[in-house]
């Protein structure tokens, strides 16, 4: 067999392996919760209602998810909605053509930047290191995966446009590259930083490109970037533009730009350990950061890809909340970097001793080393796939269609159950958010002592499930003074009121907040 089919072969092998990975028990693994919940409501509203939005059982909620995860996600997901029904499956199909999608491109970065061998070896590591999560993000409607293709088919766009810089090819990758940017912010600041480096080095340093090849897609980038958030903050809600950014800003603040030492020392442990590509991360970095010093065309290409991995990287580790997906684009992206340091140590395992017999030992350390950071990962993603959990949201939802009259007031912190029933659900006000994060990073007070669901709602029904107890804002002992639970499924109990509203001196026609 020659060697072009040889790789034909094992490249088909290895999509139908994604495949599989990515929709096998597509509704099941991993278990629905609240940041899937909470983006599905904008495309269950703009289906139902016609109109971007969260919504309540007040009414719509124009600010909150829908800065969550950008339309490339949920545009799609509705569409999925308006053709085959609001469902958890119907919008997890979408993510996964996403997925696949970016493996495949991830596989097509590294065989241009390095050839077959590093493609292979990149799409491998990328859907098998526990550090980026490739897998569980891309089965889930969450945003990571598809800002991470976006990011990587603008950087094959914009990489083709250097070759011979024209203004359509430089303006499309500026294009994609924007979808990225409206996908999740949090491209934005490794990409920013990323391509102003990359363009002054060029400057001062490489000496290679005209200043049109950076500032084309990086004017065009920020365009599309800027544009959709004076139309998120300002056109879609009725609110005003200022008190909108404000609660942007305070969201931000509480997640992005924390500066905490502990979280700080743990993120570093995080990426230095074994989680990011057995240990390697930082050794691929280190490796390319010392070759991209060549003044070569190539060299510096590499140097773009560490650029946008180390600005993520570094703002993960100083200023971020310390959450593993954060460090997406990152621990992504890197798995190029990674691959690319597989290869040329084996190269030089290849080249070792003076005779054959230590070399074919380096050789067989490093493909069993190999072997046992892509496939013993694999093998406990499968694991987890084939033994998923119950569907108790689903279950739940089941249970309160049979059982909940529709018209009947739900309260609840578990957004995940208004996607998969037509409940008036009554959710905590969006900007709680921030407090409940505030809260379990030791830095502010509960969230129920800004939000005690009676001063501003009568429900029928409340709902306390894994999100709301972990930030203790239904606690048992609370509920018991006018509720009896009445049903329990999973991790969600079921409250039904037991005193009449007329006999609280709650006024039961407050419905808003």
């Amino acid at each position: 067999m020659s060697a072009r089919r040889w790789w034909r072969w094992v490249s088909v092998a290895g999509l139908l392996v994604v495949v599989v990975l990515a929709t096998a028990r597509l509704s099941r693994w991993p278990a629905t919760w609240f940041d899937e919940g909470m983006h599905l409501h904008v495309p269950k509203a703009l289906v139902q209602a016609g109109v971007y939005a969260d919504r309540s059982s007040e009414g719509f909620r124009y600010f909150g998810p829908t800065l969550g995860v950008g339309p490339t996600v949920l545009l799609p997901i509705a569409a999925s909605f308006a053709a085959f029904g609001v469902g958890l499956l119907q919008a997890r199909v979408v993510m996964a053509v996403f997925l696949v999608a970016f493996v495949v491109l991830v596989y097509t970065f590294g065989r241009r930047l390095g050839g077959p061998v590093v493609g292979l070896l990149s799409a491998a590591l990328v859907i098998a290191t526990p550090a980026p999560s490739v897998i569980e993000y891309g089965r889930q409607v969450v945003g990571e995966v598809p800002a991470g293709m976006f990011l990587v088919w603008g950087l094959l766009l914009w990489r083709r446009a250097w070759q011979a810089p024209s203004w359509p090819g430089l303006i499309a990758a500026g294009v994609v590259l924007g979808l990225g940017t409206m996908t999740k912010h949090v491209v934005v600041l490794a990409l920013g930083p990323a391509m102003l480096i990359a363009w002054g080095l060029d400057r001062a340093y490489y000496r290679h490109h005209p200043s049109h090849v950076f500032v084309v897609p990086g004017l065009v980038c920020a365009l599309m970037f800027v544009t959709w958030q004076v139309a998120v903050l300002g056109w879609i809600p009725p609110g005003g533009f200022f008190e909108n950014w404000r609660l942007l800003r305070d969201t931000s603040s509480g997640a992005a730009f924390v500066f905490d030492p502990a979280i700080t020392r743990a993120s570093l442990i995080e990426l230095g350990g074994a989680r990011a590509y057995v240990g390697l991360l930082i050794p691929a970095l280190i490796y390319t950061g010392v070759r991209m010093l060549r003044r070569d065309p190539r060299e510096q290409w590499w140097g773009i890809v560490w650029w946008i991995t180390a600005a993520n990287l570094a703002w993960f580790v100083v200023a971020s909340a310390g959450w593993g997906r954060y460090a997406f684009i990152g621990t992504a992206l890197s798995s190029v970097l990674v691959a690319r340091l597989w290869r040329d140590g084996w190269r030089v395992a290849a080249r070792a001793g003076r005779d054959a017999r230590a070399a074919r030992a380096l050789r067989v350390v490093f493909a069993t080393g190999l072997a046992g950071a892509i496939g013993l990962p694999l093998a406990a993603t499968a694991w987890r796939i084939t033994n998923a959990p119950p569907d108790h949201a689903g279950a739940l939802a089941a249970w309160m269609n049979a059982h909940v009259p529709l018209d009947a007031i739900v309260e609840t912190w578990e957004p995940e159950l208004g996607t998969l029933s037509d409940h008036r659900y009554h959710y905590p006000p969006s900007a709680l958010l921030i407090d409940a994060v505030a809260f379990k990073a030791g830095r502010g007070p509960a969230p129920i002592a800004k939000y005690a669901f009676r001063d501003v709602v009568t429900p029928d029904f409340v709902v306390s499930g894994a999100f709301g107890r972990w930030v203790g804002l239904y606690r048992e002992r609370d509920l018991r003074a006018d509720f009896e639970p009445v049903h329990s499924q999973g991790a969600y109990v079921v409250w039904r009121r037991t005193i009449a509203p007329a006999d609280t001196d709650t006024d039961s026609t407050r419905r808003t907040p």
